[in-house]
């Protein structure tokens, strides 16, 4: 796996909690990466940050569509 990637255990949290804040920017999630352990509540919050650029707008639209597969499992 590539370490850009995320990771099954980059979504789930645990009982620590990550210990690493949430991207503020895309800019600083292409910089530091999915927060590991940020589970899907730092997806949700990286789904609603504004890109700017072809760059950051892909990786806004990877992200929403990541976030749209994972609702749709918890409802099967």
């Amino acid at each position: 796996m590539d370490a850009r990637e995320i990771s099954y255990d980059d979504l789930v949290l645990d009982d620590e909690g990550s210990g690493t804040a949430t991207p503020t920017s895309v800019e600083q999630l292409l910089a530091d990466g999915f927060p590991r352990g940020g589970g899907l509540e730092a997806l949700e919050a990286i789904a609603q940050l504004e890109a700017q650029g072809a760059r950051q707008a892909a990786l806004a639209g990877q992200v929403r569509q990541l976030l749209q597969e994972q609702r749709a499992a918890r409802r099967r």
